[in-house]
């Protein structure tokens, strides 16, 4: 007898995903467009457990998905690059990652930049503790929604969520009371011919801005040294203070609150400037 083989599964009407999209924002997403409960999509997927996502989506995990969902090799590359890269650092890759207190991937966010993406995602660079600052818009990235203070975390059941079952789902919405997430103020860093942040501070944001470059290219600068340096010493960076230390660091509230820029803030040990180059 001939040996009977399992049909291949393949999916449709799938979600392109964003340039720079998370993969459990895409997934979110993806289990919205097939009608199905976000459980079966993990598990068609074979994604079900407990360690983080993000992390697992890449290598062959990430080839397979493609496959059942008719998408190219180009789909979620940069997401897969990144992470990739914290394997390669991973006694502190995993650090650099922010979490919920149940340990779900969190998400800062840019009101402006979701009010311009078509359709709104969540692209994985705002799931870093350092990128703090969105340098496109000069503002400060949003950690929760400004209503019901709830944090922005997925993969989330968009159809089973708060947000969903009002009639609401786009991603531009806090999924747990239905807000506007793009319709709020920026918190913009040059407020009439000032700035919010001192020098020092503007550093360490920019220096979590290149974080996420180094990961991508693989080596970085350091301010004052000749040459670059291989992504491993990227744990020494962190030894002497270049990154944010913490998710709450320079919150968003605190700074709407200044009046004028300079303040040190209790950083002026903080004196070591990054960059990454192709």
């Amino acid at each position: 007898m001939r040996k009977q083989t399992q049909p291949k599964v393949r999916l449709f009407n799938i979600p392109k995903p964003g340039l720079f999209e998370a993969g459990s924002s895409w997934i979110s997403r993806l289990a919205l467009s097939q009608g199905a409960d976000l459980r079966e999509i993990l598990k068609l997927l074979k994604l079900t457990g407990r360690h983080d996502l993000d992390r697992r989506m890449c290598g062959p995990r990430l080839t397979a998905i493609r496959r059942i969902c008719g998408l190219d090799s180009s789909a979620l590359a940069i997401h897969e690059r990144v992470m990739t890269s914290l394997q390669r650092i991973h006694r502190v890759g995993a650090n650099y990652l922010a979490e919920t207190a149940s340990r779900q991937p969190r998400f800062r966010f840019c009101p402006q930049c979701l009010s311009e993406m078509r359709p709104p995602h969540f692209p994985i660079h705002w799931r870093f503790i350092a990128w703090r600052w969105c340098p496109m818009h000069d503002c400060l990235l949003e950690d929760a929604c400004p209503n019901c203070h709830h944090p922005i975390s997925f993969p989330v059941d968009i159809a089973a969520s708060k947000a969903g079952r009002m009639g609401y789902a786009m991603l531009n919405r806090c999924l747990s009371c239905g807000m506007r997430l793009d319709r709020i103020e920026p918190c913009y860093l040059q407020i009439n011919g000032f700035r919010r942040v001192s020098s020092l501070e503007q550093m360490v944001l920019n220096n979590g801005r290149a974080l996420l470059a180094t990961l991508y290219f693989r080596r970085f600068s350091i301010d004052g040294r000749i040459g670059h340096a291989q992504i491993a010493r990227l744990e020494e960076l962190e030894r002497h203070g270049g990154l944010p230390p913490q998710f709450d660091w320079l919150a968003p509230e605190k700074v709407r609150l200044r009046k004028l820029a300079g303040k040190q803030s209790g950083l002026s040990h903080w004196n070591v400037f990054m960059s990454a180059d192709k």
